[in-house]
C-alpha cells in the first residue's frame, strides 16, 4: 500500500457513518498497520487522532487521552500542520474535561498560534469555541463570552473559499451558546434578544440539530420562573439526547438540568433526567459518566427520599471516585514531571539568554566607559546611512578627543587617565542622552545625530565643551589650560549618491584636525563634498 492508498483509507475512515463505530475502529487499526509498514508518520498520527475522537465522543476521556499521547510523537514529526492543530484542540478539550486548566489552555494557545500562522480560519473558529466551552466548564463565563465573540467575529473575516460553504447552522449554534452564556451571567435581556433572532430558523434543522436551542430555551424559561412552560421542551431535549449515538457535549447539560429541576422541586422531571443519564452512562461505558450519574442519583435521593437506603449507590460512587482519583493522581504526576521539565528548560534558556546578553554587551560595548564600541558604531552608521540617503534626512557626526591626553597620562598615570575617559563618557551621556554615543578607541569619542539640523549639532558640541570645563578636571602644569579640555570636529549633511560612511567619518576627522591645528578646546565644522 503506497501513500496514495493510505490517503484513500484516511478519507474512507472520515466518511464512515457515526453509528459504525466498530467498523471505523477496525479501519483505524488497519491504517496504523499499513502506515508503520510504509513509515508514514501522518497516517499513524491520523489514526490515533480518530481513535481518540471516537473515545471522546463516547465519554471515555482517559482512553481518548491515551490515544492522543501515543499519536503526539508522530504528529510532531509529521508534516500535516492541520492535524497538529486538531491534536492541540482535542488535547485542550480533554484536559478541560479532566479539570486540568493549565494543560488545557497551554494546548489551546499552541493551536491558535499555528492556526493563525497557517490562516486556518475554520480550525481557528473551532478553537475559539472549544476555549469558550472550557471556560464554561471552569465556571468563568466572562471569558467564555469573550471567546464566543471572537468566534463570531472570525465568521466576518472568513476567506473567499469559505464563503461558498454553508455556515448558517454554525452561526445558529454559536447564537445558542452566546445566549446560554448570557444566562449564566444573569443578562436575561440579551439572552431573550438572541432567542427572538434565532427561533424562526428552527424549521431548517432536525431535532438533533435543535438540541442547543432546546437547552438554551429551557434555561431561559427556568431563569424567568416559567417552569410549567419548560416541561415540553425538557421532554424534547432529553428524548432527543437519548436517541443520539454520541452525546458527550450534552451529558453535562443533562446533569446541570437535574440540579435545576431539583432546585425548583420538580421531582418527576428530575427523576426522568436521572434515569436518562443512568442509561446514557451505561451505554457509553464511561467511568467519568457513571461517577456523575451516581452523584446526581445520590443528590436526588437525599432531597426527595432521605429515608431510603442508598448504601449501594454510595459504595459504587466511592469505588468510582477512588479510580478517578487515581487517574487524576497519575495525570497530576505527569503534569508535575512536565512542569519540572518546563522549569528546567526555562532555567536553561534564561541562563543562555543571560550569557548571550553578557557576550553581546562585551562584543558591542567598551569595557571601560560602557559606551558603544567601534564595532557597534560601524554597525549603527551602516544601518542608518542608507536609510538617511533614501529618506533625505541628515547624518551628523561629532568626533571629539582629549587635548594633551598624553601629557595627562604622563603626569597623573594611566589609572587616572582611565578615570578621565569615564568622566568624559558620563558628560556625553549627561549632555546628549538622545543621541548615539561611542568610544572609537583611545581618547577619541563619537556622537551620531540622525535628522538633526546643524544648529542643534553645534549646540550639543558647545554644551559638551562648557559642561566639561565646569567640572574643572586638573590638567598637567605645563599645559596652557588649567583644566582638561576636548576638541571636536563636526559634519552634518544629507548623504548623496556615491558618498559612504567613511567619507563622513573622514570629513569629521579632518575638521577635528584642522580645528586642533589652529587651537585646542576647539569646535570646527567640516563641509563634505
Amino acid at each position: 500500500m503506497g501513500y496514495a492508498d493510505i490517503t484513500k483509507l484516511i478519507d474512507k475512515i472520515e466518511h464512515t457513518r457515526l453509528n459504525e463505530i466498530e467498523y471505523k475502529k477496525k479501519l483505524c487499526y488497519q491504517l496504523i498497520e499499513n502506515s508503520i509498514q510504509k513509515h508514514n508518520k501522518n497516517g499513524i498520527a491520523c489514526a490515533m487522532y480518530i481513535l481518540a475522537r471516537i473515545n471522546y465522543q463516547q465519554g471515555k476521556f482517559k482512553q481518548s487521552l491515551e490515544f492522543l499521547l501515543r499519536g503526539e510523537a508522530y504528529v510532531k514529526r509529521g508534516e500535516k500542520y492541520t492535524l497538529k492543530i486538531d491534536y492541540n484542540t482535542l488535547f485542550g478539550i480533554l484536559y478541560s474535561r479532566l479539570g486540568n486548566e493549565q494543560q488545557s489552555f497551554s494546548y489551546f494557545l499552541k493551536g491558535i498560534k499555528l492556526a493563525k500562522l497557517k490562516r486556518e480560519g475554520k480550525r481557528l473558529r473551532i478553537l475559539y469555541r472549544s476555549i469558550a466551552h472550557a471556560y464554561q466548564i471552569f465556571g468563568d463565563y466572562e471569558d467564555a463570552l469573550e471567546y464566543y465573540k471572537k468566534e463570531k467575529l472570525s465568521y466576518r473575516l472568513r476567506s473567499v473559499k469559505e464563503e461558498k460553504q454553508v455556515l448558517s447552522y454554525d452561526l445558529f449554534l454559536l447564537e445558542c451558546h452566546l445566549g446560554t452564556c448570557y444566562l449564566s451571567l444573569d443578562e436575561l435581556k440579551k439572552a431573550e434578544d438572541i432567542l427572538e433572532n434565532i427561533k424562526n430558523y428552527l424549521s431548517m434543522y432536525t431535532n438533533e440539530q435543535r438540541l442547543p436551542y432546546y437547552y438554551f430555551y429551557c434555561r431561559l424559561l427556568f431563569a424567568k420562573g416559567f417552569y410549567e412552560d419548560a416541561k415540553e421542551t425538557l421532554d424534547l431535549f432529553i428524548n432527543t439526547v437519548q436517541e443520539m449515538e454520541f452525546y458527550v457535549d450534552y451529558f453535562d447539560a443533562c446533569i446541570e438540568m437535574v440540579q435545576v429541576l431539583m432546585d425548583t422541586n420538580l421531582k418527576e422531571e428530575a427523576y426522568q433526567y436521572v434515569v436518562a443519564i443512568g442509561k446514557m452512562s451505561t451505554k457509553a461505558m464511561s467511568e467519568e459518566y457513571r461517577l456523575k450519574y451516581f452523584d446526581a442519583k445520590i443528590r436526588f435521593g437525599l432531597i426527595f427520599h432521605p429515608s431510603e437506603n442508598m448504601e449501594e449507590d454510595f459504595e459504587e460512587f466511592l469505588k468510582l471516585s477512588e479510580r478517578m482519583e487515581e487517574v487524576f493522581r497519575q495525570a497530576k504526576h505527569a503534569n508535575l514531571k512536565n512542569r519540572k521539565r518546563f522549569d528546567d528548560t526555562v532555567y536553561y534558556n534564561t541562563s543562555m539568554m543571560s550569557n548571550l546578553h553578557y557576550l553581546k554587551e562585551r562584543s558591542e560595548h567598551d569595557a571601560l566607559t560602557k559606551l558603544a564600541n567601534r564595532y557597534c558604531l560601524n554597525e549603527y552608521l551602516e544601518k542608518n546611512f542608507k536609510k538617511a540617503r533614501e529618506k533625505g534626512y541628515t547624518i551628523g557626526i561629532d568626533v571629539l578627543d582629549v587635548d594633551y591626553f598624553k601629557q595627562y597620562n604622563d603626569t597623573f598615570g594611566h589609572l587616572f587617565g582611565d578615570q578621565c575617559l569615564v568622566e568624559i563618557a558620563d558628560t556625553m551621556r549627561e549632555v546628549a542622552p538622545d543621541y548615539f554615543l561611542a568610544r572609537f578607541g583611545g581618547d577619541e569619542f563619537f556622537i551620531v545625530f540622525l535628522n538633526a539640523d546643524t544648529a542643534r549639532v553645534l549646540e550639543i558640541a558647545n554644551r559638551l565643551k562648557e559642561v566639561l570645563i565646569s567640572k574643572a578636571i586638573s590638567q598637567a602644569q605645563e599645559i596652557p589650560y588649567q583644566c582638561l579640555t576636548i576638541s571636536q570636529g563636526l559634519v552634518n549633511a544629507v548623504p548623496k549618491m556615491g558618498q559612504t560612511v567613511s567619507d563622513f567619518i573622514h570629513c569629521a576627522d579632518m575638521a577635528l584636525y584642522k580645528g586642533k591645528k589652529l587651537t585646542k578646546n576647539s569646535i570646527f565644522l567640516g563641509e563634505i563634498t
